[in-house]
């Protein structure tokens, strides 16, 4: 059986860092479900770098449904729903933070001032990538597109993580946002909608905020196996 994990930047390795964000490619939730059940089944692990439900679903072919793969585990969520200064693609937004020769006229100061001042901005402006309900489609393209190789796969989601203190502080409704997005995933996987939320545990984030600690990685996993060991 191939299972493929389809994930953003939360399911990959922070060997880079400090010992006490640190975690190495064979501590993730992925790796260590892939340890767990080979040789009798096949794991492939697909994260990409801030990927929401919109561009996941442009590359889900490429990526996902050209594998042929028996099982499908979504992670992929937050970058959605999380409150945005800017819109996706934004002009405005470019030139603030890839325009050299702009930040040297205005010495830099935009970015200041947007870090500074994001709770506020967030709570005007009530921006995010995806909407709620382009987030709903995408997920159900996704799965259409997959079946139309493998009408047999199943699929599987992984919930958002809910906010941390960090993040809240920063950008305004990202918990309510998490929360609606989240029914929304529910909704659509129902008992294969994987709740990692209700994990009882203190030390979930690295110092960011947003990315998982390498303990979190090992409960994750576990919330995983035991959700989908029935199918292999």
């Amino acid at each position: 059986m191939r299972i493929v994990i389809y994930s953003d930047s939360v399911a990959r390795a922070r060997p880079d860092l400090d010992e006490q964000n640190r975690t190495y490619y064979d501590e993730t939730h992925g790796v260590l479900l892939r340890k767990k059940i080979v040789p009798d089944h096949e794991v492939d692990i697909v994260h990409i770098e801030s990927l929401d439900s919109s561009d996941g679903e442009q590359q889900v072919n490429p990526y996902i449904s050209f594998k042929n793969p028996d099982i499908v585990i979504f992670q992929i969520g937050i970058n959605d729903c999380a409150p945005r200064v800017f819109k996706k693609n934004s002009f405005l937004a470019k030139l603030i933070y890839e325009n050299k020769i702009f930040e040297k006229m205005t010495l830099n100061i935009f970015p200041r001032l947007i870090n500074k001042y994001r709770y506020e901005i967030t709570k005007i402006f009530k921006s995010s990538y995806v909407d709620i309900d382009s987030f709903e489609r995408n997920y159900i393209n996704m799965i259409k597109n997959i079946e139309l190789i493998n009408p047999n796969c199943k699929f599987y989601a992984i919930s958002i993580l809910n906010s941390s203190e960090k993040l809240s502080k920063k950008s305004f409704g990202i918990q309510q946002n998490i929360e609606q997005y989240n029914k929304r995933l529910k909704f659509l996987f129902k008992g294969n909608y994987i709740d990692i939320n209700e994990i009882q545990f203190n030390n979930i984030f690295i110092n960011d905020g947003v990315h998982v600690t390498k303990e979190m990685h090992k409960l994750i996993f576990n919330k995983v196996y035991n959700q989908i060991k029935g199918q292999l």
